[in-house]
C-alpha cells in the first residue's frame, strides 16, 4: 500500500483577514455561505498527489487576535509549512506581518518556511471597501506592495487570492504540499544524522 505523506500547515495573520474562509475553500471546492467560527485552533485536511506522491495536507486554523499570544503557539510544534496572511483592505494586518507575525514565526519554528498570502483580491474593486479606506485617506494595497513586503521578510513564495471568487485558491495549497513535503523529508534527514551520530 502507497504510503501518504503526512504534512502540516499552519495559516496566521491577524483576525478577520480572510484565514477561515480561506481554509474552508480549498478544503471543499467553494467559499462558504454561512459565517463560521472556527475554536482556538482547528484543523482540515486536503489530499493532493504531487510528484507520483500523495500528500494528506494538515490544515490547520488558529486565531490571529492579541487574547490568544500565548495560546497560539501551541499548535505550531511539527509545523511544516506557514502562511502568513494579510487583507488588501486593512493596512494594518499588513504592516504586522513584519511587526507581528514573521517574528512570532522566528521565535518558536526559526527553520519552518512560509509564503506571504494577500486575501481578499475581490475588495480593490469593491466600492464600498474603496470608500471606507479613502475616509482614512488610504486605498487598497497593491500586488507591488505585496512582493515587497515578501521580499523584506524573506517569505519563499508569494500569492494573491480571493476565497470568494476562488482564484488562486488551490495552486498556493499544492505549492505548500510541495514544500511542505520537502520540509518533512529535511527533518527526517537530519534526524537520521543525528541517530548516526550518537550511535
Amino acid at each position: 500500500m502507497e504510503k501518504i505523506e503526512q504534512v502540516k500547515l499552519v495559516i496566521i495573520g491577524d483576525g478577520a483577514v480572510g484565514k477561515t474562509s480561506l481554509l474552508l475553500t480549498v478544503a471543499s471546492g467553494k467559499f462558504p455561505t454561512d459565517y463560521y467560527s472556527f475554536n482556538f485552533v482547528d484543523s482540515l485536511c486536503k489530499n493532493y498527489r504531487i510528484e507520483g506522491k500523495e500528500i494528506a495536507l494538515g490544515l490547520w486554523d488558529t486565531a490571529g487576535q492579541d487574547d490568544y499570544d500565548r495560546l497560539r503557539p501551541l499548535s505550531y510544534p511539527q509545523t511544516d509549512i506557514f502562511l502568513i496572511c494579510f487583507s488588501v483592505d486593512q493596512p494594518e494586518s499588513f504592516e504586522k506581518v513584519r511587526s507581528k507575525w514573521v517574528p512570532e514565526i522566528k521565535q518558536y519554528c526559526p527553520n519552518v518556511p512560509y509564503f506571504l498570502v494577500a486575501t481578499r483580491t475581490d475588495l480593490r474593486q469593491d466600492p464600498h471597501s474603496s470608500l471606507v479606506l479613502a475616509e482614512n485617506d488610504m486605498i487598497p494595497l497593491s500586488k507591488d506592495q505585496g512582493i515587497c513586503m515578501a521580499d523584506e521578510i524573506r517569505a519563499l513564495r508569494y500569492f494573491e487570492c480571493s476565497a470568494l471568487k476562488n482564484e488562486n485558491v488551490d495552486i498556493i495549497f499544492q505549492e505548500a504540499a510541495k514544500i511542505g513535503l520537502e520540509t518533512v523529508h529535511q527533518k527526517a534527514n537530519e534526524k537520521e544524522e543525528m541517530c548516526y551520530f550518537l550511535i
